[in-house]
């Protein structure tokens, strides 16, 4: 993830006014992939050969007030429907960041069981699916 003033490494660069991407970097054993608000690109091999590439099709002047606002709007209404997307999207979407940093915490390849989120007889991965919290910020076991 990259959220930070960046000096565009892997060729994920924004506009020359304003060099804070986000975005993701993906590697893998034939490339890397960039995707951001403005799309993605992969690069292929040592020499980095473009490869395929989709421009966004959301237009210029990408703007998250919207998320914001219709989140805040639904706090105060205290009713979900008013979310424009279901919170188990959130939920899923960020759970992959999750499960990507147990694999790298463990330094592991593993299995997750995506009906019961655990990964079935790894006791030292569903050890990572929460934090020890602290009083009086103790999250049940059932919400």
């Amino acid at each position: 993830m990259r959220g930070l003033v960046t000096g565009g490494e892997a060729d994920m660069q924004g506009s020359p006014t304003n060099r804070n991407v986000v975005g993701n970097l993906f590697f893998g054993a034939d490339g890397y992939m960039t995707v951001n608000h403005d799309g993605f690109a992969t690069y292929l091999g040592e020499e980095r050969e473009p490869g395929p590439a989709m421009s966004s099709t959301w237009g210029p002047g990408l703007d998250s007030a919207p998320h914001f606002t219709n989140f805040l709007d639904a706090v105060k209404s205290r009713k979900h429907t008013d979310l424009h997307c279901d919170v188990e999207v959130g939920h899923r979407s960020a759970a992959l960041c999750h499960l990507a940093n147990i694999s790298y915490r463990t330094n592991r390849k593993l299995n997750f069981d995506a009906k019961t989120e655990r990964f079935p007889g790894d006791d030292e991965a569903n050890k990572l699916l929460k934090r020890d919290y602290r009083e009086p910020f103790v999250v049940p076991e059932t919400v």
